[in-house]
């Protein structure tokens, strides 16, 4: 999915109300919430099957206010705070 695509899938994550989903399902003490990191891994897996270790480079030159609704730090997307977020996911259940 070219990066023009990335907002439709944003507003569909909107639409199906993930980060909120997942944000009352994953505690954590993170300053960016565990859904909004799932969202921003959902997008840059959808804009081109990125490594999770490249998240943070994705976000440098977008406007995160746009695509996830805050202005968010790229410097939150680095990779040992997705690697907290995921460990979480796995705590809670990822079945659920």
């Amino acid at each position: 999915m070219p990066n023009g695509k990335v907002p439709i899938a944003k507003h569909y994550a909107k639409q199906l109300n993930l980060v909120d989903t997942v944000d009352a399902m994953v505690q954590n003490q993170m300053q960016t919430s565990a859904g909004l990191t799932v969202l921003t891994m959902v997008l840059d897996t959808l804009s081109g099957r990125n490594p999770l270790y490249r998240l943070q480079r994705f976000f440098q030159d977008k406007d995160t206010e746009l695509l996830l609704g805050q202005t968010v730090d790229d410097q939150d997307f680095a990779d040992h705070n997705l690697g907290r977020v995921l460990d979480s996911l796995y705590a809670t259940g990822a079945i659920k």
